[in-house]
């Protein structure tokens, strides 16, 4: 069961995501439509930084392209998007 924390903080303007649990691709697609395609109100120059040692993602290399594919997709509502990942294993 994969578990998420987010929070925005305006003061720095950086969405803090905390994740754990197992991560697959139809979880990375689903969040990244929740939190980023549909969210107006987040700063156009996003900074994300989340903590994903407590994760372990699932997915093939072919669904990894496909994840590509979709964040392209979501810049188109964004200036730029700089995005950090802290992980504890490979």
């Amino acid at each position: 069961m994969i578990e998420n924390e987010i929070g925005f903080n305006p003061a720095d303007g950086i969405l803090y995501e905390r994740t754990s649990g197992v991560t697959t691709l139809e979880h990375m697609l689903k969040g990244s439509s929740e939190i980023l395609a549909s969210n107006k109100s987040l700063p156009r120059k996003l900074k994300i930084l989340e903590d994903a040692r407590g994760a372990i993602s699932i997915f093939s290399v072919s669904e990894f392209i496909t994840l590509s594919e979709r964040m392209f997709q979501i810049l188109d509502n964004y200036d730029s998007i700089q995005h950090a990942v802290v992980h504890d294993n490979p």
